[in-house]
This record gives structure tokens, sequence and C-alpha cells, in this order.
């Protein structure tokens, strides 16, 4: 199994109802540490971005002027062809801290990073060709919110209300969607409104990609009235795991500058 795909795994795993929640959250911790130090050590590719491992970790290799500073060393990167950054870029340059200084932390919310990390990378964009701008992406101020603003880009999308049907073609059901430019789905929306939230973000929805005239579009005895309160309400507030990103990373940028690191040695780091 590839890297990524047991960390994601792991993350699945931790969402999911255990028998002793302390015994399986350190189980947890020493897989990820086991997962990331055979990533690092060995040759394994996690993903298709990591196909070459060609540089080695060690000091012989300078980085480049051209070479974005969120590029980790031991993966190979053409500034002529540039590539979206894989999971750990992405984590490290989202929270300010290395992959392994989280693993081995006990904030809580390392798991959501990684979630939310996977989610931006690979979950929104499903069976479709990913023409976002990493570039612009990855040197923004505000990753997260410059990814969902280019998802948003790239689909196009709207919030919309289907009908379902039962056997004997009767509505039963009213459910909201989220659908890209070509009139396909990318996702459903859940009664879960934290879940709701998130997804919306992630797809970088706003609030005119909502009817306003939402509530004559439902048959309000089948729809849920919480959803249709709150996407009536929906102002693309940043979610919390937003907020920790955010705070993080400022947190370890304010560390490093108290500690009088010069620009170089920021920049090598």
């Amino acid at each position: 199994m590839h890297t990524i795909a047991k960390i994601d795994q792991l993350v699945r795993n931790s969402q999911s109802p255990k028998a002793s929640p302390v015994e399986d959250s350190t189980s947890d911790k020493k897989e990820f540490h086991n997962i990331l130090s055979s990533a690092v050590k060995n040759d394994e590719m996690p993903t298709e971005e990591l196909t070459e491992r060609s540089i080695p970790n060690n000091h012989n290799y300078e980085r480049s002027n051209i070479m974005p500073s969120w590029v980790d060393l031991d993966y190979t990167y053409d500034p002529n062809n540039p590539r979206k950054p894989n999971m750990r870029e992405l984590i490290e340059a989202m929270s300010g801290k290395n992959v392994e200084e989280l693993y081995t932390s006990n904030d809580k919310n390392y798991k959501k990073l990684i979630s939310r990390a996977s989610e931006m990378l690979y979950g929104v964009l499903m069976a479709n060709q990913d023409s976002r701008d990493w570039t612009a992406i990855m040197e923004s101020n505000d990753i997260t919110k410059t990814a969902q603003k280019q998802t948003a880009i790239m689909f196009e999308p709207k919030v919309e209300i289907v009908l379902m049907l039962n056997e004997t073609n009767n509505a039963n059901e009213e459910i909201a969607v989220i659908k890209d430019k070509h009139g396909n789905t990318l996702r459903s929306l859940s009664s879960d409104l934290s879940l709701t939230k998130e997804t919306l973000h992630n797809f970088g929805v706003t609030k005119k990609d909502i009817p306003s005239n939402l509530e004559t579009q439902v048959d309000q005895n089948i729809f849920d009235k919480d959803l249709l309160n709150f996407l009536k309400n929906f102002d693309n507030e940043p979610s919390s795991i937003e907020r920790f990103v955010i705070q993080t990373a400022s947190t370890n940028i304010s560390e490093k500058l108290s500690q009088n690191s010069t620009l170089d040695e920021l920049e090598k780091q």
C-alpha cells in the first residue's frame, strides 16, 4: 500500500468508533511515525507526483534560486514544468511545521489537517483533471482559501435541489447537491451541518452559488429544515481547521522571527 493511502486509511480509522481510544491513539501515532520514517528513508513512491526520488537527502545539494521554498528536496521538481505539491509538502506549507513534528505533537488537529490536505489534493477532483493554478496556491498567504477559490474556478459550482424517487416514481426525498458547470454532481450535502460546511468550503462555494429562492424550490415537508436554514444563511466563514492552519502557521513564523532567524535561514527551513 502506498504511503499516502496508508495515511488516509489511518485518518478514516481515527474517525471510526474505537473500543479503546487511548490504546488506539498510541498505536496510530506509532504507525504514523513508522510510515513516515519508511517514506523518508526508502524509495517508496507514495503518489504519482512522487514518481522519482533522485535527490538524496544530504547536504551536497543546494536549493536553486528559482526553486519554490515549499519544495522538499527529497523529491524532483522541474521549475520549467512545475508540479503541484505532494501530501508532505502541502501539510508542511499549511501548518508551518514538518510532518514528523505534527505527528508526535499532542495537537488534536493534526489528523484534521491531514484529511484537509488529502481532500484538497485529491478528494475534490474525483475523476477530473486538476487544472488549478498550484503555483498561485502555494505562493499565497492563505493556501487553503486560495485552493478553494481555484477549485471554484475549475468547477464553477452551484448548489441545486435533486428530487429522489422511490420504486413507484413517487417523491420521497429531496437532497441538496453541488454540481459543476456541466451539470455533473460533485458531492451531495449532508444533514450533518459541520460536514456540509466543510464540503461547501472545499469546493469554493459562496453565497452567490446557492439559489436565493431556495425555500421555494423544496418541499418543506420532506426537505431537512436545519439544512435549508443553514444554506439560506451560509456566509463562507472560515472553518475551525482553517483557523487552526492559519494560527499554527502564524505562530511558527513568529517564533522563528523571535529567534532572530535570518531570511536565508528561513528560506532553507
